[in-house]
Formats: structure tokens, sequence, C-alpha cells
């Protein structure tokens, strides 16, 4: 998945690019515009699959997605040590020590509910929290 696509947008921009120059007889402006645009580079999104305890384990400090698979339920958490912890739980409290000795974060091998967690909000649901 590509941040954007400069594909489906190519014919737009030309027409837009070709309009504003029209007074260039020979399009070498609009021409060197367009090829400047082909030559963008595109950035790719990781896939955003349900992360497993190892891949928990791998992060410190990595803020994750929490969907509890209800509509509008949904909240970001951070990573530390492979455990989970809310962050709406964690502001205020300052501390590395208090993550880890204090809060007792959770693991997907024994979590407190049901839910998943992503690296990211799924498409779209980013303003579900």
């Amino acid at each position: 998945m590509n941040l954007y696509d400069n594909d489906a947008y190519r014919d737009t921009f030309m027409e837009g690019v070709y309009d504003l120059l029209e007074d260039d007889p020979t399009n070498e402006r609009a021409n060197a515009i367009i090829e400047l645009f082909d030559k963008a580079p595109s950035v790719t999104i990781p896939e955003n699959e349900p992360l497993t305890q190892t891949d928990l384990d791998k992060m410190d400090y990595d803020k994750v997605w929490i969907d509890y698979g209800n509509e509008n339920c949904g909240e970001w958490a951070l990573v530390v040590g492979g455990r989970i912890y809310s962050i709406d739980t964690l502001e205020g409290c300052g501390m590395e020590d208090i993550f880890r000795d204090e809060v007792k974060g959770e693991t997907l091998d024994y979590p407190t509910g049901k839910y998943t967690v992503y690296r990211l909000p799924p498409a779209g649901e980013e303003d579900r929290t």
C-alpha cells in the first residue's frame, strides 16, 4: 500500500499543469514539471496485521493501536519491554520505573480483556478513540 498513487492522479495533474502553462508554445516547462512528478518517490506503508507477543517483545517504547472490536472503541498504547500500557493510564506518571514496576503492563499471553493490537489504527478508524 502506498501513501499516494502517482498513476491514479497523473492525468489530473498533467491537465492542471498544461492549463497553468498554456502560454508555453513548446510545453517544455510543463513537460519538465510532469517529469519531476513521475520521478517522485512513493512511500510504502507497512501492512497493518494484528501483532503477536513475539512482535511486542521486540518493541520498547513503541506506540501501538489497541482495537477492542467494538465500533468507536480503540486507543493508543505504549509497548515497553513487550508489555502494553494504555497511554491514557500513563499520562502524567512520568518515570520509566513506574512503567515496569508499578503499572504492570499486559502481555498478549495474559490480557485483561478481549482486544487485538495493531501498529496503527485500521484504515478509517483513526478517529474512533
